[in-house]
């Protein structure tokens, strides 16, 4: 029975994550904080929270500040799925 519990005990050893699970920042606003973040230890950041979206419009990001035609979404987000969207266009 010892034998029995002792080879459970591995195997749940065994399966514990090898690496340290960080927390991934979110987006708020347009903004992410990433003075928290892990860049040697950690090898992807996810992209997501409030992002701001310029349907129909290709802009450059200097252009990004200027415009007021802003619309914040939260990612990840299908703009397929959004009813005042078509399901084609473009958009930064």
């Amino acid at each position: 029975m010892y034998y029995l519990w002792s080879c459970i005990g591995v195997l749940i050893l065994l399966s514990l994550p090898l690496e340290k699970v960080y927390a991934q920042p979110i987006a708020v606003n347009g903004n992410m904080d990433l003075s928290t973040f892990q860049i040697g230890s950690q090898k992807t950041l996810e992209l997501n929270g409030e992002w701001g979206f310029y349907w129909n419009e290709l802009l450059d990001p200097s252009a990004i500040q200027t415009t007021e035609h802003k619309t914040n979404v939260e990612f990840p987000h299908l703009w397929s799925d959004d009813p005042n969207l078509p399901s084609f266009g473009y958009a930064t």
